[in-house]
């Protein structure tokens, strides 16, 4: 709408209300009454409107109707102010502004609850819209690569359209009810004495939320002393840091294994819980047959992951420096703290440290200097020839073997001169599981990935809004990645020693399992032809096979790996 159509829409509203009805036809008395009684129901359903809007940060996260309906302490004083401002008479220009600062006020908080409910439902933690806000062109991203282009522009259409018109409707509410307390005392009474009323009832029967505008405030302070407070919390991370005795192991031991760490996309102990994948341990089992065939021995247990369904930078995150990294606060906090994360504490203990991260795009100077790996191999440095399948910019299989040829094979052809630290993040089990890579029996003809354009992936009508086969494709998927894992693990040479690391981020998104009742646990295997080096985790809790089993209490915390990994070399813990 034109700055000029807005101003003359509110004039209209603020028209003197004696002037005469514009048709003599209908009745003198009733028409009055009437459109009396229709202003008052208006204004209830503006209440209304206003009271789901900004709501909207609580019953998102949690969607009913009781929790929309529960009185939030912003309505009531939102309405009395505007029955005190009609009663107070403000000039047009006035009124005007009052209206859209309101109205964008409300507007905000729809937004907050937005956020809100997307991040407590998708991922469990509190939105930080300062922080949050940079992602939002990578939702689209995915819901892009992740959606037919005609549902997406229909998505997008569906958005813009929904956004513009709940601007309009909150616009309408304030407008509407600052117009219909100008119109005389009865009516300023009745709106001020029906809200209260409401209120009151409402807060008897359901309870009170908010405000809003509390939550409202602390995101302003936020964005305004952003650093600041990120300072605090990488003090708080520094603390949790502290509790532990972190006296490297490495820097002075005779033996200092190749350690290779693989991180398996939505890896989660729902695989060996939910009776939908019964198969699966299974299975499980049949691939740890054939590395204790290849000669590894293997031990499993659960740990706790810091996120559900997403977030994976946070889980990496947690694994590699030690501290629970469980929001994105705390997550951009780490970067300014002084926690020393696992590649410097290996870098110090004469290792060459690597991570391979195929979907990370490009590498950023605070990530580089809080995770000093010796070489980073990102997105563009996998020269990957082949079709982008599903979420997953290249397949797990080409991921490692890539990586292999270069890190691996080199060492394996002549006598390494230091200890390997290799870290792979594989993605091709990432969430909308729409395609699946086709596995390559022969991996000599992986090369640059030209192959994949050859052979056909494993299709299923999955997208981003819906599928129809989530959990057959989700088990399909990290079987695929774990296959890849395990007979590249099998083809190492036999008197391969070094200490593996395989474990997955965290549990699957809804509707695979649901945050509220499924626990956040993921499976860790340590694996090793060296039988002393598995062993050495025993006393951590973990147990012989390939199946992680449930003990008494609580499994430890995915930060904890760090610390395990130095206690198990040697170093005192606590």
């Amino acid at each position: 709408m034109s700055s000029a159509g807005l101003s003359e829409s509110i004039e209209e509203t603020f028209e003197d209300e004696s002037a005469p009805p514009p048709s003599l036809d209908r009745p003198p008395l009733l028409w009055p009454g009437l459109r009396g009684l229709l202003g008052g129901v208006f204004a209830v359903v503006a209440v209304l409107l206003l009271q789901v809007v900004v709501a909207s940060y609580y019953w998102l996260a949690d969607p009913s109707v009781s929790v929309a309906l529960t009185p939030t302490w912003d309505i009531p004083v939102l309405v009395l102010l505007l029955v005190v401002c009609g009663a107070l008479g403000l000039p047009r220009w006035a009124s005007r502004t009052l209206v859209i600062a309101l109205s964008l006020i409300v507007f905000f908080y729809l937004v907050l609850g937005v956020g809100q409910g997307f991040a407590l439902r998708e991922f469990g933690y509190d939105v930080v819209l300062a922080l949050h806000a940079s992602y939002v062109p990578e939702l689209f991203r995915m819901m892009y690569g992740g959606e037919p282009l005609g549902w997406f522009i229909f998505y997008v259409a569906l958005l813009a359209t929904g956004t513009l018109l709940l601007g309009m409707a909150i616009f309408g509410s304030v407008r509407h009810l600052l117009a219909f307390s100008c119109r005389g005392r009865r009516r300023q009474l009745g709106l001020a004495a029906g809200m209260l009323a409401g209120f009151g009832l409402g807060a008897a029967l359901l309870g009170v939320n908010g405000p809003v505008t509390a939550e409202a405030y602390t995101q302003l302070d936020l964005a305004i002393n952003l650093k600041e407070r990120l300072n605090t919390t990488a003090g708080r991370l520094d603390m949790e840091a502290a509790k532990f005795k972190r006296m490297n192991p490495f820097v002075k031991a005779s033996e200092r294994p190749t350690i290779l760490v693989f991180v398996v996309e939505s890896y989660g102990e729902v695989l060996f819980s939910d009776p939908d994948f019964a198969g699966f341990p299974s299975w499980m089992e049949e691939k740890g047959k054939r590395l204790t065939d290849a000669g590894y021995h293997a031990s499993s247990r659960l740990m706790h992951a810091p996120v559900f369904g997403g977030s994976s930078w946070l889980a990496q995150s947690t694994l590699m420096c030690g501290v629970r990294i469980y929001n994105q606060k705390r997550y951009q906090s780490l970067f300014s703290s002084t926690v020393r994360c696992l590649p410097a504490m290996l870098n110090d203990a004469g290792y060459r440290t690597v991570v391979a991260a195929p979907n990370t795009k490009y590498l950023e100077d605070t990530y580089a200097r809080q995770l000093p790996f010796d070489k980073y191999y990102f997105k563009p440095d996998y020269g990957y020839k082949g079709p982008r399948m599903g979420w997953s910019f290249m397949p797990d299989q080409f991921a490692i073997d890539f990586v292999h040829r270069r890190e691996i094979a080199p060492r394996l052809a002549g006598t390494p001169t230091e200890p390997l630290f290799l870290a792979y993040f594989l993605t091709s089990s990432h969430h909308p599981w729409g395609v699946i890579p086709p596995y390559i029996e022969d991996w000599s003809r992986i090369g640059d990935g030209t192959i994949y354009n050859e052979v056909a992936a494993t299709e299923y009508v999955n997208r981003f809004s819906k599928g129809a086969a989530y959990k057959p494709a989700y088990r399909t998927s990290v079987e695929y990645a774990l296959r890849s894992v395990v007979d590249y693990l099998a083809a190492l040479p036999q008197d391969d020693r070094s200490l593996v690391i395989l474990l997955g981020d965290h549990q699957p998104r809804r509707p695979i399992a649901t945050m509220k009742q499924t626990p956040w646990y993921v499976p860790i295997h340590v694996l090793s032809r060296d039988p002393a080096a598995v062993a050495r985790f025993a006393k951590l809790g973990y147990q012989p096979g390939f199946t992680p089993k449930k003990l008494a209490g609580e499994p430890s915390g995915m930060e904890r790996f760090m610390q395990e990994l130095f206690v198990a070399y040697g170093s005192s813990g606590r």
